[in-house]
């Protein structure tokens, strides 16, 4: 995972930033329909130590560090939802994950991440083109319905 950072000193386009993040592999994408394996596979491309596994029973985990999130699956769209969000928060405070806002309402869901103080001197030094680009991955926002 690169600095973010760089991208955005690189170009003030949110355009060209957004496609310079995906050339670059360093935006984790989801595709909708996407197998818990698979999900947190696609972040621990970026993530070293990012791991998850299904247990027994109806549920996987989240490892990453000391740390593990069980997440109960339910066999419905809400599981990816949960499993995003059980990475989202298994990995706070280290790393903050941001969705790609040209994304969202899609079947293809991309999150950027990097240290909370990568984020806060984007915010600070580029903060309109950060916010065309990115919205933080809050609770409200819901990927398993359509906006």
């Amino acid at each position: 995972m690169n600095d973010l950072i760089s991208y955005f000193e690189k170009n003030d386009d949110a355009g060209a930033i957004e496609i310079a993040l995906c050339e670059a592999e360093e935006i984790a994408i989801n595709q909708e329909d996407e197998d818990p394996a698979d999900i947190v596979a696609n972040f621990a491309e970026l993530i070293p130590g990012l791991t998850g596994s299904r247990t027994q029973g109806d549920t996987f985990e989240v490892h990453f560090q000391d740390r593990t999130h069980e997440v109960a699956l339910e066999q419905c769209p809400s599981d990816e939802d949960a499993i995003r969000r059980a990475i989202r928060d298994i990995l706070h405070p280290a790393y903050e994950i941001r969705v790609l806002r040209s994304c969202l309402g899609t079947d293809t869901l991309a999150f950027a991440i990097d240290t909370p103080a990568v984020w806060q001197q984007i915010d600070s030094q580029f903060p309109d083109v950060a916010l065309r680009l990115f919205t933080p991955f809050m609770d409200d926002i819901r990927f398993d319905v359509p906006s």
